[in-house]
Parts: structure tokens; sequence; C-alpha cells
């Protein structure tokens, strides 16, 4: 289990809390901590929160898959799960899954997956944004705004891979890789899926008593919802535009392909009659014995081999 402790000071900025381990942290100061654990398992969460005087009845609550979109709110503690960014997920997608215990004084994150983005994120905060309170409801807000953030520069990164992808296709298509395309789709509905479950998470505290939170928290969400509302459906919209163009191009070399297969058949199909039918192995046979014979029929394969080619020159078949 990864830990990391950080300690917000009176002016808003955040610096490492000397504590190294949850047990010697002292909850009597008045000191707002944000501690993240990383890499915990259900049991080992339970055992690590007990320390921090966290009841072990809402935390087992809250990390019930079933109650993935609860909040659990007892006395001065409020829990809610949130989606880390869809750039952040490792290979099983319930690990993405963040948990969230608030109390008056203490912001706590833990995940099963390590996420080290997020650890990296944490320990590179040096200061609380001032439009935030300096309060515990400030490090919440911030923590929407930090995985808001991840999921923006993902978003963006998905449209310049997008682009790049359109270029492709109208120059090379050769080289076009539909399996990256099919990725990149896929990513679009995790990045989808990822602001519906945070924007639902958010949401459902707006009930609470602590509404200092929620508002905070929503206003910092607003700031990326209006571009992920109109921006992710357009993008998704782009990636089925590609796919469908990709699948259109290369409908139509195969078209090609089978364009020419079919002159070459129609062309070689009288030939290969005539050739059959002389090459019969009969002892009486009309014109076997005709002088000139040979020239007479392979001028006359000829001019039909060229007739057909002809034929569907004419009709736009090598078009």
């Amino acid at each position: 289990m990864q830990i990391t402790i950080r300690r917000l000071t009176i002016d808003g900025r955040f610096e490492p809390d000397a504590a190294e381990t949850l047990s010697a942290i002292r909850l009597d100061d008045t000191a707002i901590r944000w501690i993240d654990l990383g890499g915990v398992i259900a049991g080992e969460l339970i055992d690590r929160l007990r320390e921090l005087q966290l009841p072990a009845a809402a935390v087992a609550e809250l990390i019930d898959p079933a109650s993935r979109f609860d909040v659990v709110v007892q006395e001065n503690l409020v829990c809610f799960n949130m989606t880390a960014p869809a750039a952040w997920w490792g290979q099983d997608p319930t690990h993405a899954v963040v948990h969230v215990f608030v109390l008056d004084r203490l912001l706590v994150t833990a995940h099963a997956d390590p996420l080290p983005q997020m650890r990296a994120a944490l320990s590179g905060l040096t200061r609380l944004d001032p439009r935030l309170p300096n309060a515990t409801f400030g490090l919440v807000a911030s923590l929407a705004r930090l995985f808001y953030v991840a999921d923006g520069n993902f978003f963006h990164r998905l449209r310049l891979e997008a682009s790049r992808m359109e270029t492709e296709l109208d120059t090379n298509v050769q080289d076009f890789r539909l399996d990256r395309l099919v990725q990149i789709e896929r990513a679009v509905s995790r990045l989808s899926a990822t602001w519906l479950d945070n924007e639902t998470a958010i949401r459902r505290l707006s009930g609470l008593a602590i509404r200092a939170l929620t508002t905070m928290a929503i206003d910092v969400m607003a700031e990326q919802a209006r571009v992920f509302r109109d921006g992710v459906a357009e993008l998704d919209h782009r990636l089925d535009k590609i796919h469908r163009h990709y699948e259109s191009v290369i409908q139509a070399m195969t078209e090609k392909r089978l364009r020419v297969l079919t002159v070459i058949s129609a062309v070689f199909l009288p030939l290969s009659l005539i050739a059959g039918i002389y090459g019969m192995n009969f002892v009486d046979m009309p014109q076997i014995l005709v002088k000139h014979g040979y020239a007479i029929i392979l001028g006359l394969m000829i001019v039909l081999g060229a007739a057909g080619v002809l034929y569907f020159h004419r009709q736009g078949w090598f078009r």
C-alpha cells in the first residue's frame, strides 16, 4: 500500500506532513490533511481507516460494489465514490473507483489500483486554488478539479489522435490501423462514462447539510462539463464518421478488385470454351484437318478477347 499525506497550511499552501504513517497522525490538532491510500484491498482498507477512527460499518457500506453510487453519512463523516480519470485506468475497470471519505479536517481517498498519476498529482500540489475556501470541502473541490483536468487533457489527446487518423485515412489507407481506431472509440466511451459517474457522485451530495462542499465541487465540475457535454459527443460522432469512411474505402477497394477479376473471367470464358471444344480427343471432328485451322482459331480467340476488353472499357469497368 502507498500512503501520501499532504497538509494544508493556514495560508492555503500544501506541504508534506511530518507523519509518515496513519497511526502517527494526530486527529486532535487543527491541521487539514489530504491522505491518499493507493493499492489497498477492501479488508486492509477497513483496518487502515479504523486507525483514523472512521467507523468500519460506513467504510464497508461504501466499498460494497452494489452501493457504488451511494452517499453514506454518519455524524461528521461523509463517504462517496468517484471514478478515476479515464487515462488512469488499469486493466480492471472496477479498480478505477476512488473511495472518498470527508471529515471535518480530513479528506481520505483510497483506491485498489496504485494510480501513480494520483500520487504524483497530489505530491505536486503546492497551493489551494484561491477561489476555494481553506477547508475540507475545498480539498474535495480540488479533487474534482484534478479529475476533470486529467480527463480534459485526455480528451484533447484523443481529439488530436482522431485528426491524425483522418489525415492518414485520406493520404495512405494502407497504413491505417483499424485496431487503433477501435481503441480510441473505447477510450472515448470510458471518458464519457467517467464524467457521468463523477457528475452523479457530486450531485448526490446536493441534499446534504454541507451544501458548501457540493456548491464548490459543482462549480469546479461545471468548468469542464461545458466542454465534455458537447466535445465528447462531437468526438464520438467524428470517430464514427472515420470508421464509416474507412469501411467505405475498404469496400470500394474490394469492389475494384472484384471488377478486375470479373473482367478477366468474362474475357477468358469464351476463349476457354473454344480451347475446351477443340481440345477434345474424338476421331471424327469437323475442321480438324482444315489448312491454317490453328491460325484461324487463334485469330478468333484474339478478336474475342480484344472485343471483351473493349466492351468493359466502354462500360467504365476500368475507372
